[in-house]
């Protein structure tokens, strides 16, 4: 399977994405959102600056592009649009604490009714009781920066992400 990860080269989560679908026999290409052309012939089309044509990859992932929500969103729907999978994410930067624990059935269920009431596939949820120990929703991640959950679970989020693009196709 040919992937596409639009965001930055340098980041960590990108190359542990690259690693696992390499050691997966997929290609896996990084690409900056700027190095992408967006244009108007009779239709849309998004290409690299050397003219590809990024249909050609069989699945996108983002990463890091808050600041160019708009573009990402053309960009997603130009994939969908031609049957393409489309992984949306978006890294929340953060300095929390993070420690492992047993999720109860109900955070599991808050968890995941969140994310599908805001249509999200791969997201991280920050989640707090209130004063009476109900669970609340703070914020939906369109998935935050994976390394420390991985360092702290020992779950290696790049493989687990890379197997769900592979179910989808």
């Amino acid at each position: 399977m040919k992937m596409l990860i639009i965001g930055s080269k340098k980041s960590i989560e990108s190359q542990q994405l690259k690693k696992e679908a390499e050691k997966r026999n997929h290609y896996l290409k990084i690409m900056p959102l700027n190095q992408l052309i967006l244009g108007f012939q009779k239709n849309l089309f998004v290409s690299t600056k050397k003219g590809r044509d990024i249909s050609e990859f069989d699945a996108i992932l983002f990463r890091a592009i808050s600041r160019h929500i708009v573009e990402a969103k053309i960009i997603a729907r130009y994939m969908k649009n031609k049957n393409k999978i489309v992984i949306d994410d978006i890294l929340a930067k953060s300095n929390y604490d993070y420690h492992k624990f047993l999720m109860h059935t109900k955070l599991k269920e808050l968890a995941l009714t969140a994310a599908r009431a805001a249509e999200i596939e791969f997201a991280g949820l920050d989640i707090m009781p209130d004063k009476n120990g109900r669970l609340k929703v703070l914020e939906i991640n369109r998935s935050p920066q994976f390394k420390r959950f991985s360092q702290v679970t020992g779950i290696n989020v790049a493989e687990e992400v890379i197997k769900y693009i592979e179910k989808k196709r």
